[in-house]
Parts: C-alpha cells; sequence; structure tokens
C-alpha cells in the first residue's frame, strides 16, 4: 500500500476513534453506574476479592459503602441453597485480572484489549480477500460504521461478547475458503487444523454468556456444511459443546444454577432494603415465585401483530433500528449477495434468521431491555455479514455506508449537546436529528430514560428530555423542541381530552401526530382551573396487545406536543383520555337531607352514591374526584354558605357505592334556602357544568332558635 494511503487510513481511523470518544461522553462520569453495570461491577469484585459469585456479608458491605452515583441495584438469585449474584459468569470471571490491576477502569481496558484482539483476527481474514488497504477500510467501516464502539464504556458484557462472536468466526470459517499461497501474514494461524477447535472454544464461551447467542456457532456449523466442510463443522461443534458443559457445570458448582435465566430473581437494593428481610446479614427474601425472566423454549410467542410492529422498529425503529445503528450493512450485505458463495448464503441466512428468532420468539424485548444503544442482542449476529463476505466491499458501497454513519453521528451528537446534562443517560443521542424523524419504539416494556406514567387510566411514555414530567401532569415550554407522548389506551374514538393551564395570553398548544398537525389557542387562567382541550388525533398508528395485558389490544398514539408564544412561557398539561365523556353517571341512594333546620346549627348528613361511570373515581391523582355541597338564599345568586369539598373516603371502581359523611353548618340568618350536592371532576367541572343539574339539589327551611 502507498505510503499515502496508509496515512489516509490511519487518519480515518484516527477520526474514528476521535468520534467515538465525543459520543461517548453521553454515558457521564464513570461513576455512574447504568444498568446491568451494578450486577457485572459486583460480580467482578466478588471474584477480584472474595474469589467466589455468591452474594454474602462483605458483598453487601461493598455495595452499601458506594456512593450515591454509584450502583443502586443488584439482580440476584436463589439456588439450591445458594445466595449468588444472577447474570452469567464468563464476563466476571475474565475481566476480574484487569479490575485487579485498573479498578474499575480496568473493565474498559478488557473490553478494549478484547476488541482489539477481535479486530486483529477479523483483519487477517479480510486482508486474504483482497489488497490490504481495502481490507483496511472494510474493517474500519464495520467496527466504525456500527454501534460497537459505544459499548466500550459499559462495563458490561456486550463488548465481549461481539468480540467473541468476531473472533470465534473468524477462527472457525477462515480456513473454508481457498487463499493464494501468498496471501497475508497470519495465513498460517487461520489455515491451522486447531483454528475452528479454538472458534468453537470462543463459541462455548459467548453462548453462555446469553444462551441465545448459540444461534452464532449453529449458523457457522450450518454454514460449514452447506459448503462440505463436515470436519471443520464437526471441530466447531465438539469445541463449542465441551466448553458449553464445562462453562455450565463451573456455573452450577459456584452458584446452584446452570444458568441464572431460569433460577429464582430478586433485586436487592440498598435505597429501599428489598428484599427486606436480613438473615446474617444477607438478604434472603423478595424471590420472584415465577422463575427469573427467560421463558425462551422451542414453542415461539405466537403474537403476529407485535412481531410484525417489531420487525418494522428492529429495521427502523428510533432506538433500535439496524439501519441506522449499523451502516456498515449497507456494505457488508450488497457485497456479500453479489456473486455469493454457499458459505456466505448460509451464513447470510443465518443472520437474517437471527432477527427472526427475536422478532418471533422475544416480540418484546428483541431488542435487550433498558439501559442499551442501539439493539444490543444484534451485536453478536452482526459478525456473521461480515464472515459472509466473498469479496472485499467496492467504493462505492463503503463511501454509502459511511455516507450514513456521517449523518448518523452527527445527529447523534447534536441531540448530547442540546439535551445537555439533564438528560444525560443511554438514549441521549436520540433526541434530535434523524432520530426525530424516526417512527418511536413500538413494543419495547422499557428503556433507559424513561417516564411512564398511568393517567386517567391510560399508559403514557415520555422519552425526550423536552418536557417536565411531575405527579399529575407535565410542564411545556415555548420555544423548545415538542416532546414526543407515546398515549396507549383501549378507549373507542380518535379525540383526546387535556386539561391545559397557561398563566399568559396568546399562548397555543400545537399538537401533530402521523397525518395531521392542528393549533389550540390557551386562554389564560387566573385560577388552578384551566381550559379543556378536545384534541382530534389521527386514527390509531397501531394496536396490539402491550407487555401489561397481553390478552387485550390497546391502540397507541404518538403525539408531539409544543407551546407557540411570543414570550418564553411554561404551560401545564394534564391528561384527561376519554374520561370527561362518561365520568358524570352517578345515582343517589340515600340521602337524608332535612326539610328544616336551626339557624346557626350544625348536622351531620349521611349519604350514599354509586359510580354509574365506566371509569373509577380516583381520591388522589392527575384529576381527584370529590364532592362539593353549598347553601344558597331563595331569590339570592350568592352562596350564604361557602361551597365546601368533601373528598371522597378511598377510590371507587366503577359500580360500586360510597357513604359519605358531610358535616354542615346551617346559616345563622332565617330563611328558605337551596341546598346544592354535586359531584366535582378535580377543580375543572362538576355535574352542574356538565349536564345542567348538580346531583342533589334540595329546599331546606332554616328557621330561628328558640330564645331557650
Amino acid at each position: 500500500m502507498p505510503r499515502s494511503r496508509r496515512v489516509a487510513l490511519l487518519l480515518a481511523t484516527l477520526a474514528v476513534v476521535a468520534g467515538f470518544v465525543t459520543l461517548a461522553h453521553l454515558r457521564g462520569a464513570l461513576s455512574r453506574v447504568v444498568g446491568d453495570e451494578g450486577t457485572y461491577l459486583a460480580m467482578i469484585e466478588s471474584v477480584a476479592f472474595d474469589g467466589d459469585l455468591e452474594f454474602g456479608e462483605a458483598d453487601r458491605e461493598r455495595v452499601s459503602a458506594t456512593g450515591e452515583a454509584g450502583r443502586q441495584a443488584l439482580i440476584l438469585q436463589r439456588a439450591e441453597g445458594v445466595l449468588s449474584y444472577s447474570k452469567p459468569m464468563v464476563f466476571a470471571v475474565l475481566a476480574a485480572p484487569a479490575y485487579q490491576l485498573l479498578g474499575e477502569r480496568g473493565v474498559i481496558a478488557f473490553n478494549v484489549g478484547v476488541l482489539l484482539l477481535a479486530c486483529y483476527l477479523a483483519g487477517i481474514f479480510l486482508r486474504r480477500l483482497g489488497e490490504s488497504e481495502r481490507a483496511g477500510w472494510t474493517l474500519l467501516t464495520f467496527v466504525g460504521a456500527s454501534v460497537i464502539l459505544p459499548y466500550v464504556v459499559y462495563r458490561m458484557s456486550d463488548l465481549m461478547q461481539v468480540a467473541l462472536a468476531i473472533a470465534g468466526g473468524v477462527l472457525a470459517v477462515a480456513g473454508a475458503r481457498e487463499v493464494a499461497p501468498s496471501a497475508v501474514h497470519g495465513q498460517r494461524l487461520l489455515s491451522s487444523g486447531w483454528a475452528p477447535y479454538a472458534g468453537g472454544v470462543l463459541f462455548g464461551l459467548l453462548g453462555v454468556a446469553r444462551y441465545p447467542n448459540f444461534l452464532v456457532p449453529a449458523g457457522v456449523v450450518f454454514a460449514l456444511v452447506v459448503a462440505g466442510r463436515w470436519r471443520r463443522a464437526a471441530a466447531v461443534l465438539v469445541a463449542t459443546a465441551a466448553v458449553t458443559g464445562a462453562a455450565s457445570l463451573a456455573a452450577e458448582l459456584a452458584t446452584g444454577a446452570v444458568t441464572p435465566y431460569k433460577a429464582e430473581r430478586a433485586t436487592f437494593n440498598r435505597a429501599t432494603g428489598y428484599p427486606q428481610e436480613v438473615k446474617d446479614g444477607i438478604a434472603e427474601t423478595g424471590f420472584e415465585v415465577r422463575r427469573a425472566t427467560q421463558h425462551l423454549g422451542v414453542k415461539p410467542i405466537f403474537q403476529p401483530v407485535v412481531s410484525a410492529y417489531a420487525a418494522g422498529y428492529f429495521t427502523l425503529g428510533r432506538h433500535t433500528g439496524a439501519l441506522i445503528y449499523f451502516p456498515a450493512l449497507i456494505a457488508l450485505v450488497i457485497t456479500a449477495l453479489r456473486r455469493p458463495d454457499r458459505l456466505g448464503l448460509a451464513l447470510l441466512a443465518t443472520a437474517f434468521g437471527g432477527f427472526v428468532f427475536y422478532v418471533v420468539w422475544m416480540p418484546g424485548n428483541y431488542f435487550g431491555g433498558a439501559t442499551f444503544i442501539g439493539n444490543r442482542y444484534f451485536l453478536t449476529v452482526y459478525p456473521l455479514c461480515l464472515l459472509a463476505l466473498p469479496r472485499l466491499p467496492g467504493k462505492g458501497v463503503l463511501v454509502a455506508s459511511w455516507a450514513l454513519a456521517l449523518v448518523v453521528f452527527g445527529s447523534a451528537s447534536a441531540s448530547v449537546l442540546r439535551s445537555g446534562e439533564a438528560a444525560r443517560h443511554s438514549q441521549s443521542h436520540a433526541f434530535a436529528g434523524i432520530f426525530r424523524a424516526l417512527p418511536f419504539e413500538s413494543t419495547a416494556r422499557n428503556m433507559d430514560g424513561r417516564r411512564d406514567r398511568f393517567w386517567s387510566g391510560d399508559f403514557l411514555r415520555f422519552q425526550d428530555p423536552y418536557a417536565r414530567v411531575e405527579e399529575d401532569g407535565w410542564l411545556l415550554t415555548s420555544g423548545r423542541p415538542g416532546s414526543d407522548v407515546e398515549i396507549v389506551s383501549r378507549h373507542p374514538g380518535d379525540r383526546l381530552d387535556f386539561l391545559v393551564r397557561s398563566p399568559s395570553e396568546d399562548v397555543e398548544l400545537v399538537v401533530s401526530d402521523w397525518r395531521s398537525r392542528a393549533v389550540y389557542p390557551v386562554r389564560k387562567t387566573e385560577t388552578g382551573r384551566g381550559r379543556l382541550v378536545a384534541v382530534e388525533t389521527s386514527p390509531p398508528w397501531r394496536r396490539h396487545p402491550f407487555w401489561w395485558v397481553w390478552y387485550e389490544p390497546y391502540d397507541a398514539r404518538l403525539l408531539r406536543l409544543s407551546i407557540r408564544a411570543a414570550t418564553q412561557t411554561e404551560v401545564e398539561l394534564r391528561y384527561l383520555g376519554t374520561t370527561m365523556r362518561g365520568m358524570f353517571d352517578a345515582k343517589v341512594h340515600k340521602a337524608d337531607i332535612p326539610q328544616q333546620a336551626a339557624a346557626g346549627g350544625e348536622a351531620t348528613l349521611h349519604l350514599r352514591v354509586r359510580n354509574m361511570s365506566h371509569y373509577p373515581w380516583y381520591r388522589d391523582g392527575v384529576v381527584p374526584v370529590g364532592f362539593v355541597y353549598g347553601l344558597t338564599a331563595q331569590g339570592e345568586a350568592a352562596p350564604a354558605v361557602e361551597p365546601s369539598r368533601i373528598p371522597l373516603p378511598h377510590d371507587v371502581v366503577s359500580g360500586d357505592p360510597v357513604d359519605l359523611e358531610a358535616p354542615i353548618r346551617w346559616p345563622d340568618q332565617p330563611g328558605i334556602y337551596q341546598f346544592v350536592f354535586d359531584l366535582q371532576y378535580g377543580d375543572l367541572a362538576s355535574f352542574a357544568e356538565r349536564t345542567g343539574s348538580p346531583l342533589i339539589a334540595a329546599e331546606v327551611v332554616v328557621e330561628r332558635r328558640p330564645l331557650n
């Protein structure tokens, strides 16, 4: 390779690394522990300091001693009487020596080391397919134009898994293709008789790190058989099985369970003390009755509609889209499909099979759960596309991959800078640019940074930092980007009600969805009562069962709400859904309203009212339901006794009655008074305002008290 081209490739590599360092800043300080990092770090410390994986008193003290920014919760398991960490042990055992040398930074050093070793082997493999310059650009594209690099700074097993998949795949597959005798330095390494066995060893470690990873060695063995390399396939299979058996036995001896995903699980949280009881200084209770989180079987989870949505989001979803997080697929797949060989086609088929497996067997969690970047489960399948190359990609497809990668990287960087410290978590990259134009996640149970609420009987998810979400509502500020809100409801119709409160005049609420955009004026409110805004939405963009109720389909809408005003204004919103339309339906069973009362006297009225609406009456919440009563003298407009509120003694579900005791003080002035008792929906509306008449209206004659 000419010197100028080597320099260009080196500069490009340095630029990729510099870009990664910039974007990796989104994860914040290393003292901040994210998701599974807490459990993995505690496991590594347990191996490094105690030489075991059991959760004992020393482990509890270490966790309790960490700072506020440190790990808060650990995933534990209990099996065969052993209390231990409920994550696969491979990463902890392999990373423990680096931790002993460098502390927590040693885990990142371990990630860098395994990735460099995997890239070294991948570079030899690619150099066998063509000249060194194109091989270098292909390797740089594979790593840099993908989501691999950000995982270096996450102290979890994901980077190790992709490195095992790369290295194991290269050792198993490279020798199955014929190359020229004068190929490259390192050819003897990949062509040796022990290479497939070494690949199988790495595949065994890969599989026990996460059982679905066995798709990778299964696909490699299948491809070798298709290519007629039976002996090589057998070597990979035997070595994979041997290491899997040995690692599984070691896991059972160390933790009491072959796999942590099948043992009884619990979360130890040093903030809440859960599991609450302690035996000999060790948390012992609070374990799930059902077994852990993995319920995979041979039979798939048959949810075709959910799988169809998951398939679309697998490709183009805001948080999981393969084309967005793996732009290098453009170069790899196009090249592998152009005059392919049998080995390459079989490997591509396996990669596609991995996609099918995740969206069919795991349609609600095909991306890897919370605290991920892109699709973390696809990371280990991704190297199969590199191994499928029968030749090196051309310049055109490499340029196309980098063009998309630069757009994605630019958007991610702008999003991180724009969201700032207030929204520093693993999804900070998805708040601006190209990501905001992509569809919102469809079937996710959770994602880092989530703010979920159940308001007015519906599910709302806020996934960006542009709304300040509080307990009962949220605040939007003019001049900021619109806030995306996913609203999941089972109620028919395309109209949703919002309570909007504004301190300023000339404020507009802008609401847009996948098909339409509407502007609603919001008047200034002097009191706590706001304007009821009925938003006409487009038909739901998807409908299927969600994770909290698998048997009933729900409508899902994604609305973008923003505030438009001449000056900076903060507006409060509360979501009412469709409850306003059916809330005011009640039946009075008992009301001992007297016909006569003594002036200035006191009494307690006993009432029984039944909730005949389709919605619960909540004592507290977004818009609490209560009752109000008042007394007005006949012929007068102003009330003689100011209306008094009576809170519900408890929540009242649809169809149930509620008994109330209303303390009354009668007016001092004798006369005929109108007694009004009404249902009050927060500070928004009452029966009288919604239906034209109060719940109870009766005349009471207030008489002068006898002198004696």
